[in-house]
């Protein structure tokens, strides 16, 4: 599945955030449609882009948030995902 971006996975304050914990900090993160596959940790999730519904794998790969998905997508969408994901993991919050 091709890669769409990738996002250190470091909070605000350049601490370390946990790509497991986070995932399993919280029971809203198994419900459907979310799925959560464990070996290897994956985080599927489906975001809304304009008309259309498009799934997002997410893993972690050597200290980075990825997040993949098989949707052509254009720049904006990305954009805006990424943003969704962003706030999902609180990156910006210190």
């Amino acid at each position: 599945m091709p890669v769409i971006f990738e996002l250190p996975l470091r909070g605000a304050g350049g601490e370390p955030v946990c790509f497991a914990r986070t995932v399993h900090s919280h029971g809203c993160a198994a419900l459907p449609p979310a799925e959560i596959t464990e070996k290897p940790l994956t985080y599927r999730r489906r975001f809304r882009t304009g008309s259309r519904v498009v799934q997002v794998e997410l893993r972690e790969r050597r200290g980075k948030l990825v997040a993949e998905t098989a949707a052509t997508l254009r720049p904006a969408h990305v954009k805006a995902i990424e943003s969704a994901i962003g706030r999902m993991f609180r990156f910006d919050d210190d």
